[in-house]
């Protein structure tokens, strides 16, 4: 499971994913929480990334038990950046048709 870095003022990660694969769950910090989440997608040429983000209580996400929705974005073939305004739990990104680069600071 990935996890962020605190880097003294905010939390970040920062993978690429690929084709066909899903990357996460990503835990957001509890303490992150408050501030919302900002997430940047940046596919390949060809590519499309899906970011999803779970509401579930954190051990079930840990179970794989948690239940995902699509951000409000839904999937996308460019550059895109969406912030979460409200608490999430997780969040994760399933790449298509090529590599996917995710940013995620909270």
């Amino acid at each position: 499971m990935p996890s962020m870095i605190f880097n003294g003022s905010a939390w970040e990660f920062q993978a690429t994913v690929p084709d066909g694969t899903t990357n996460g769950p990503l835990i957001i910090p509890q303490g992150a929480r408050p501030v919302g989440v900002s997430v940047g997608v940046f596919p390949a040429a060809g590519a499309t990334g899906l970011v999803e983000l779970s509401l579930s209580p954190r051990s079930e996400v840990e179970a794989g038990a948690g239940r995902w929705l699509p951000w409000p974005a839904g999937n996308v073939t460019t550059a895109t950046l969406d912030a979460l305004v409200g608490p999430a739990t997780a969040v994760r990104l399933t790449a298509t048709g090529g590599a996917v680069t995710w940013e995620v600071v909270a």
